[in-house]
């Protein structure tokens, strides 16, 4: 659906520096930071590694992680895939990404904006809330 549907934004990009990847792609902003407790065994079994969220969609350039997208059936309104992805995991991914570019460029925090799109059948659900830190 995503191929076919909403082209467009895969071909947005085909131009810039920013590369599209799409195919349920792991946010590495996101795996950061739920390893930030991560410690070298010593006493206690190292724990494993954990993967980032799951996104459909990632906007990545230079190895940094600039948005993502997540995609859904259209049909009943507020579903649950909607809902959770939606609402809860993605602003989540986009906090990490935005904390993880914000430390590794302090000096350009202001100019800073990290793109999420909600994709529910043809619906195009851009909410416009801010992330702060």
């Amino acid at each position: 659906m995503l191929q076919r549907i909403w082209s467009l934004i895969n071909t947005v990009f085909d131009h810039s520096c920013i590369d599209c990847r799409s195919g349920e792609k792991s946010s590495n902003a996101s795996a950061d930071s739920r390893n930030i407790n991560r410690t070298i065994a010593s006493i206690d079994e190292i724990a494993r590694k954990t993967s980032g969220r799951k996104v459909d969609m990632l906007f990545k350039a230079n190895s940094m992680e600039f948005g993502c997208t997540e995609c859904g059936r259209f049909g009943v309104y507020k579903n649950t895939k909607e809902l959770t992805e939606g609402t809860f995991k993605m602003p989540k991914v986009m906090k990490d990404m935005f904390v993880h570019l914000s430390n590794s460029s302090p000096s350009l925090v202001s100019d800073l904006a990290v793109a999420g799109f909600l994709l529910m059948g043809i619906a195009l659900l851009c909410s416009g809330k801010v992330i702060k830190e």
